[in-house]
This record gives structure tokens, sequence and C-alpha cells, in this order.
């Protein structure tokens, strides 16, 4: 299909659905349907069945339905395209207590489509930037009874870069998802590579281990730009295969570039301010994000039994958790004072163990000291990680909403029979700073939910963030419509930065157990009795009983055992970094400085320097 015809197909929607809203909702009486919470930027393939989600019709027929979520913020709009294989409408709701009338109390109805068929592109565009901060939903329906049908469906912001000419491949690649599992692959954003591969570089990186060359060639190409995301997602597919070494070494480097501005230290305090304000920034990650690779270096001197550097790099993970650009936090991320406090009883220091045993409980009762004896640590991790995206007018804000595959309430990990405690929620982490939720950040500063009117229209009239991220071409405005007058001005100006660790899982649990031998951990830590026997990870279930993706367990007899699964392996993941803007390559080509770090950075790499 032609863009023009893209267009036509979409205004048209655009042009009729306010009209058609009010006879959309007659023939609803029930639903039933568990909605998808959807994310601006990905694409989804759902089957419209009744027997998975339905809306019971006044003739009291099922008519297959599917509902998909979202958290919209005042004046922010939310732009869709879909495509079905049979007849289906679509209706918009928001979320209103007040709301007594029709078939759903406390939804009302605000725009509705008959749309078309035969792999026509329809808008399901809200009308207009929504007028009110709160919850949102789209719910596609068939228009016939009990026939069941594809759908299709791409969700962005209007203020996406790059959608217009590639709205109906991002429809086509759409992956499925089963709204009764809430779970299962999906698109996640569209990586980018900055570069082609430089001379050589195949060579390069055909020589490293086939499950990992995509990330090899991934890092190669972006250069120092997303080096620090690049490096982070290779060392946690190398843990996911069994390449430890490789695995250190692109923590050691992603470590080495964020310490460069987020070290606890003046020169790292006087690089931070500069950082904040250089026109085209290297990606160091969120507080979160940093927080997790250091985690990930502490797991793996754990697996060697450093039990200094572990606790070493668990303590500088719960530093990051407090820092960011422009403002300072207290910790909330209990986990790593507990993995701290482990590290430490192991390598002997009772007087450092008990403090951040102390201050893990503090924030979380249920991450105390463990028993006396306990000299084996199971860690298990699930689901995957938060999801950024534009928000607001023009995006000049950043948000984190949860990616399709979170892991469900119950949805507890087992071993040996016992159950493992929730030991971190990483969506909590990435939207809360010092225990207290916040909506989205601008300039390096969150914005919490009681200043959602206040900050929303401070985007506004926000300046650039980023001059690396240009904003939408007017063709683009005009595909999707819907914007208004002052979001239509704010979509030429320059947007937020968006990229993000996509590898990363949305929950960890954790729990203790007493070795093979009947020495006591401190004995153990100072080495007396026995080492402990190497902890067995792949014992570990998760949901339904399933075996772990990936396992990892300490390297011989250690003083104290490890046992690290996850449920998913990040290297079937996609190379890139989700959010990477599609003019990142010409505007780093365009910047001198910029373009020197990035060469400089793949002559290093493939000279083995790094």
């Amino acid at each position: 299909m032609s863009k023009g015809a893209i267009v036509r197909a979409m205004c048209g929607a655009s042009m009729v659905m306010l009209a058609a809203g009010a006879a959309a909702e007659k023939p609803v009486e029930v639903q039933d349907i568990r909605p998808v919470p959807a994310v601006p930027g990905e694409s989804y393939l759902i089957s419209l069945d009744p027997a998975k989600g339905h809306v019971i019709g006044r003739d009291g027929q099922k008519y297959a339905a599917q509902t998909f979520s979202f958290d919209l913020m005042e004046k922010e709009n939310l732009s869709c395209s879909y495509v079905t294989e049979i007849p289906a409408s679509y209706r918009h709701y928001r979320e209103d207590p007040t709301y007594a009338k029709g078939p759903r109390p406390g939804w009302r109805m605000t725009s509705g489509y008959a749309g078309q068929v035969d792999n026509v592109v329809n808008s399901c565009s809200f009308y207009q930037s929504v007028k009110a901060a709160g919850k949102y939903e789209v719910t596609f329906v068939a228009a016939v009874p009990n026939q069941s049908g594809a759908l299709r469906v791409y969700f962005s912001n209007p203020s996406d870069v790059g959608i217009g000419n590639a709205t109906v491949s991002f429809l086509s690649n759409a992956r499925a998802v089963d709204p009764a599992m809430l779970a299962g692959p999906v698109s996640r954003g569209r990586p980018i590579f900055a570069a082609d591969l430089p001379e050589g570089g195949r060579a390069w990186v055909d020589a490293k281990p086939e499950p990992l060359r995509k990330f090899y060639s991934a890092l190669l190409r972006d250069g120092e730009y997303n080096a620090v995301a690049n490096f982070a997602k290779l060392g946690r597919a190398a843990m996911a295969v069994g390449e430890y070494q490789a695995a250190e070494w692109a923590f050691d480097n992603a470590l080495d570039r964020i310490e460069a501005i987020y070290a606890n230290d003046e020169a790292a305090k006087a690089a931070r301010s500069k950082f904040n304000v250089e026109s085209i920034k290297d990606f160091k990650g969120d507080p979160y994000e940093r927080a997790m690779a250091y985690y990930y270096r502490g797991l793996l001197y754990l697996r060697n039994g450093d039990y200094g550097n572990a606790r070493a790099s668990f303590v500088s993970a719960e530093y990051q958790d407090t820092v960011s650009e422009a403002e300072e936090f207290q910790s909330d991320f209990a986990l790593m004072n507990f993995l701290a406090g482990w590290s430490a009883r192991c390598m002997g220091s009772d007087a450092l163990a008990n403090d951040s045993f102390a201050a893990a409980a503090k924030i979380d009762k249920a991450l105390g000291e463990p028993p006396a004896g306990a000299t084996v640590l199971h860690i298990a991790e699930t689901g995957l990680g938060p999801v950024k995206l534009m928000r607001g007018a023009g995006g000049q804000m950043v948000g984190l909403v949860p990616s399709v595959e979170y892991t469900p309430e119950g949805a507890m990990p087992t071993f040996g029979g016992a159950t493992l405690a929730k030991a971190a929620d990483i969506n909590f982490q990435a939207t809360t700073r010092g225990g207290r939720k916040f909506d989205a950040i601008m300039n390096g500063k969150v914005a919490f939910k009681n200043t959602m009117g206040t900050v929303s229209d401070v985007a506004l009239t926000a300046t650039s963030l980023l001059t690396d991220q240009l904003g939408v071409a007017g063709s683009l405005i005009g595909l999707f419509g819907g914007l208004a007058s002052g979001a239509a001005s704010d979509a030429t100006k320059t947007q937020v930065d968006v990229r993000y660790w996509d590898s990363l899982p949305d929950a960890i649990f954790v729990a203790t157990a007493e070795g093979a031998t009947k020495a006591t951990a401190k004995s153990n830590a100072k080495g007396k009795g026995k080492a402990a026997a190497p902890a067995t990870a792949a014992a570990a279930s998760f949901v339904g009983g399933a075996a772990p993706a990936v396992t990892m367990i300490s390297d011989g007899n250690q003083r104290c055992s490890l046992s690290w699964a996850a449920d998913r392996s990040p290297a079937a993941l996609k190379a890139g970094i989700p959010g990477t803007p599609q003019n990142a390559p010409q505007m780093r080509a365009s910047k001198d400085e910029a373009n020197a770090r990035d060469e400089a950075f793949r002559r290093a790499l493939m000279a083995n320097e790094i």
C-alpha cells in the first residue's frame, strides 16, 4: 500500500469516528476481556476470538473483542493503526468513576468507528489530545457474532520519529500476543544500528561465539553512542549462554563508562553537570539501569567467590539507585543492601553484614538477615523489564511503563519445593525515586503524580533536550492528525531520549538455604570447615513447573554458593537498543566530536584495546 493510500484511509477514519461513536456503543451489554497493557512503539498480533475475549450484544450473542489499556497524561495524544481479517469496529474509553450510565459504569466512551476490512490500514487514534490524565482503553470488536480473525495493531505517540513510511512494515512484523497469558514475544521498539560494520568488522564479529555475534555486531555498529546499553545487553546474554569471561568484560566496560559520569566523587559530579547539557549524549542509563549493571557484575563476582568485589558492586548498585542527572534521592533498592550483606558475611565481616542486612530490612522486612547456617543463595528472575516512551505533548517527557511480558501477581518461582520470596520489582525501581511514584522525567527531573497538571503544562513550553532527536516532519503530523495546536508546534522541537536496556527482568526472587555441610556461614567465611556445596540452579522451576531458560551456579566449591536462574533467555532477544532515533547515524556523523568518539571506539574494539 502506498503512503498516500495510508494517509487517505487514516484521515478518513478520523473524519467520521466521533459521529460513529454513539452508535458503536449500543450493541455492548457485557464485556469479558482481559486488557493488554499496550506500549507506544510496539506492534501486536491478536486473534480476535470470542473464546478468548468477547462482548455480549443486545441480541445475546458473543462478539469477539480485545482491549488495550494505556495511562495517558494531560494533553497527550495516542495514535494507532490496525488491519483486521474480519469486519471490526473500535471504541475509545476513559476511566470516569462518576459515570454511571451505559453498559460500562465507571468507563465513559469517548469515540468509536465502524472500521473496514480487506487489509485496509485503519486509524484508531484519539481524535484530539486527551483533556485529563488517567486510564484509557481501545477496544476492538468484531462486527459479526461468533466470528474469529487476526488483528494487527501498532501504537505510537504522534511525535514518534520515523513512523510514517514504516507503518505497514510494523504491522506486518507484529508478533503474536496471547492476552490470556499476558506473555510471549512482542515487538520491542525499533533497534536501529548507527552505521554499517566498518572494514574488517565482519571478521571480528564472526570470531565471537555464535549465540553472541548479533550483540557484538550491534556494539561495533553503534559505537560509543550506545556502548553502555550494548555492553550491558551483551553481558547478560553472555551470562545466559555460559560465556562468563565475555560477560565480565562487557559489564566492566559498561561500568567504566557509567562511573565516568555517575561515580560518588566530585570529579564525576562535575562531569555529570557537563554531560547534562551535551548536545549529543552517549547512553549512560537511568538509575535502575545503572544499578542493574552493577548487580550483574556482583553476581559474576559471587560466582567466582570474590566476595569483596561482589560487595563493592552491590554497594555501588545501591548508590546508583539514588542519583539522576539533576537530582539525588534516598535509596529504596533493598535487594542491593541484602546482597551487600550476603557478600560481607561470606567474606567474614559480620559488622558490615549486619549493617547491610539492617538497611535492607528497613526498606523491606522480608529481606532481613538470613539464618546463621545459610550458605547457599538462590536467585530467580522473571519477565521483561520496563519500556521507555515519549510522553506529553510533543514528546518532551520520558515515561516508563511495564512490558507486556511482566510477571503476573502470585507467579512465584520455587526451588526444591520451597517458594522464593520476591525481592525486587524492577518496574517499581524504574518509576520511583526514594520510594515515591513519579509520572515522567523532563530535563533529568522527575514529575511526581501530585504535580501532573503543572508538569503537563510545562511540557508545552519546554525547550530542547537532545538535538540529535529532531521533531517530526510536517507530513507525519498530517498523517496521524489529532494534535492540538500547542502539541503540533511542540512536535517540531527536539525530543527526549527514550533508549533503554530491554533485556532486564521485571522481578527478582531470592531464598537462602543451608549448604551440604553443617558448617555455618560464619565458620565457612573464616576458612574453617568445608566449603558449601555448589547450588543446583536447574532445580528451580517457574510458573506451571517450567524449567529455567538460563542458569548459572558457583564456579566450584566456594565459601558460599550461588544459584541463579531466569525464566527466559536474554540471548534470544533482538540486538540493538530500542528507542534509538532513526536519524541518529546522520546526526552523529554531522557532529565532529561525536563522530570521532564513535570511530575511535570501533578501532579500539577491533584492535582488542577495550
